[in-house]
């Protein structure tokens, strides 16, 4: 097995790729990241808030950890990834206490379906 790639190593290969391909890239997607547990298989996806952790670390929270079956320091493998566009979603209020405050929430629906993905 590889060793894990960190965000350093990820940074840098971002900056060996050419630049036109590079700025394309970057504006077209969100960086999103495969974060993989070597030991047992399992994997989730993420984006990033920003880059300030040590080098050779990554942080993430505690429920990406627990879903991963990580402790703290355990290594994990980091890939940049690309991931195809959604084609269908489906919201579900957690409780009827939803439609108090929205009693008509299609137009909140849309909303967001037009500015925010």
């Amino acid at each position: 097995m590889s060793a894990p790639l960190t965000w350093s190593i990820i940074l840098l290969c971002l900056l060996i790729v050419q630049k036109d391909s590079a700025q394309r890239f970057l504006s077209d997607n969100p960086l999103t990241f495969e974060l993989m547990n070597p030991s047992t298989g399992r994997k989730t996806y993420c984006g990033v808030m920003e880059f300030m952790a040590p080098e050779d670390f990554i942080c993430v929270p505690f429920w990406v950890m627990e879903n991963l079956h990580l402790q703290e320091t355990e290594s994990v493998h980091v890939r940049l990834v690309t991931l195809p566009k959604g084609s269908f979603v489906k919201f579900k209020p957690h409780d009827m206490n939803f439609f108090k405050s929205f009693p008509n929430p299609k137009p909140m629906y849309v909303y967001i379906s037009t500015h925010m993905l």
